[in-house]
């Protein structure tokens, strides 16, 4: 959502619809991508500002998608150790608890 307000409302209508105790499964880029205008990155204070009643678990994962596609058939064996490298990882996963 690149909107700012839109994003704050979504963000609001989630919180009132969701049951006390619920939770909301997060998967968001962590940065822009400087090659598409539409893609905006999401920090953890981005978020935590969005939702900010919420306990949030957050981890860095998704190696680059740029580099993991050009792996070919050395994917199995470098994938993983690319993904070990933190500033490679370009998505937040996690858990936002009411």
């Amino acid at each position: 959502i690149l909107d700012g307000a839109m994003a704050r409302n979504v963000a609001a209508e989630t919180q009132r619809v969701l049951k006390a105790g619920g939770a909301v499964l997060w998967y968001d880029f962590r940065f822009d991508n400087p090659r598409h205008p539409n893609v905006r990155g999401m920090s953890r204070r981005d978020v935590a500002t969005l939702f900010p009643r919420f306990t949030l678990q957050l981890q860095s994962v998704t190696v680059a998608p740029f580099l993991a596609r050009r792996l070919g058939p050395l994917t199995p064996a470098l994938y993983p150790l690319l993904a070990r490298l933190p500033a490679l990882r370009t998505h937040y996963i996690g858990l936002l608890t009411s």
